[in-house]
């Protein structure tokens, strides 16, 4: 239990101290998504890529990304369905169903806890989630407000993005055997270490930034907690199952990769879905996702910090 406070301890203070930063000092509007963007193109692949260059790759790793691209396959598609009814009919509903904050939020509070030695554990459902992201995803939602189908574009995005070139190098380089053959150099030594330096960012600079973006509007609060209510339904639900008749009898798992797996399914959408979805929605709808975004992280948040009591 006295450990279990003791590593919660920080995440709380951050998040708090970012909570203070947006009440007391009024940091300018451009700031926040900047240093986001810097972190997500910088400093987390910087971690993907250590963790996939040292991780031991076998089986299970080929089989956890094809279970994953599947079963988020599975949300959207129960999502496509709950939006049909009178209670979700929005556009927004099989959109909000699937998809994660994986790298923003999951790693940061992943990490937080277990540090980066356990990192892999949870990272292992990283390939996955991005090719679902960049191939079918970012497609759907093309489909559905542009009426336009999968393109060069939606390749050409996927081999630009710098979490997916982060995990290829790192995989690349584990299963060539070069990245344990220079591991002992003195000019790759410091290249790591700069890496490892990147890295050690990510967990205090994006609990502030959690902190500092934690702002509900009471006007939206009911349509907002409907989102969140039914995705974690639906990603709870149809996970464990997936997870107990599938993964169960596949993968060899152990307590880390289990949290990890809990951690996976109770993170928010990606905070860039306000980006993909809210140039085609009315400002009521998207102002209804910025703050379905930020109440599926206070309740993410909130269900980690169970979870970590619970396993200690």
């Amino acid at each position: 239990m006295l450990l279990a406070i003791s590593k919660i301890i920080p995440i709380l203070l951050l998040i708090g101290f970012g909570f203070y930063l947006n009440i007391r000092h009024r940091i300018p509007e451009e700031v926040i998504p900047t240093l986001r963007k810097g972190i997500v193109n910088i400093a987390l692949p910087a971690v993907l890529f250590l963790t996939f260059k040292n991780m031991t790759i076998e089986k299970d790793f080929y089989f956890v990304t094809g279970i994953v691209l599947i079963m988020l396959t599975l949300f959207y598609s129960v999502g496509y369905f709950v939006s049909k009814t009178p209670y979700m009919h929005t556009n927004l509903t099989p959109f909000f169903m699937t998809s994660t904050a994986f790298g923003t939020i999951g790693i940061t509070l992943y990490s937080a806890v277990f540090g980066m030695d356990q990192l892999a554990h949870y990272t292992i459902f990283g390939i996955g989630h991005e090719f679902f992201v960049w191939f079918i995803y970012l497609t759907l939602i093309r489909q559905h407000f542009e009426k336009t189908r999968f393109s060069i574009k939606t390749i050409k995005g996927f081999a630009e993005s710098p979490l997916v070139i982060a995990i290829v190098l790192g995989i690349a380089m584990n299963l060539s055997g070069i990245g344990s053959r220079i591991n002992s150099n003195f000019l790759w030594m410091g290249i790591e270490t700069t890496l490892e330096y990147l890295a050690s960012l990510i967990t205090p600079l994006l609990l502030i930034i959690i902190g500092h973006t934690l702002k509900i509007e009471r006007a939206y609060i009911r349509e907002a907690s409907k989102l969140v209510i039914v995705r974690l339904l639906i990603m709870l639900s149809l996970g464990y199952l997936v997870k107990w008749l599938v993964i169960d009898a596949l993968v060899d798992t152990n307590v880390f990769f289990d949290f990890g797996y809990f951690t996976f399914l109770i993170l928010p959408p990606p905070f860039s879905l306000s980006v993909f979805v809210g140039e085609y929605e009315s400002k009521e709808n998207e102002a209804i996702l910025s703050n379905a975004l930020v109440l599926s992280t206070i309740v993410c948040v909130v269900l980690f910090i169970i979870g970590v009591f619970y396993i200690q």
